[in-house]
């Protein structure tokens, strides 16, 4: 049996929804954007969204990817607070030393 844990190499043929996605979150004129991947439990969400994460920071280092667990938040305020959160210290990390020598 296979881990139930998401992958990017593409063991399930899915390129063409990685390509998709990818695609459509790079065309500028398309923001603001949201994007829903849909399938049933184990059937390679986590894994697509984890290869289009990783081409698009390969190819575009400008665009800044973060990736959030929804599953680890059981509250509706919680989750909030915690992708907010997890956005700012993204944005934190990804700084460059002239713009943290700014602030």
């Amino acid at each position: 049996m296979w881990s139930d844990r998401e992958t990017t190499i593409d063991l399930l043929n899915v390129e063409h929804l990685v390509t998709a996605i990818t695609g459509t979150v790079t065309r500028g004129h398309l923001r603001p954007l949201t994007l829903g991947v849909f399938g049933d439990w184990g059937s390679g969400k986590s894994s697509v969204i984890s290869m289009a994460k990783q081409r698009v920071e390969q190819d575009h280092p400008n665009i800044l990817c973060v990736y959030f667990n929804g599953w680890l938040f059981e509250g509706y305020e919680d989750a909030k607070a915690a992708i907010l959160g997890t956005i700012l210290d993204e944005l934190a990390d990804k700084r460059k030393a002239k713009e943290k020598a700014r602030d």
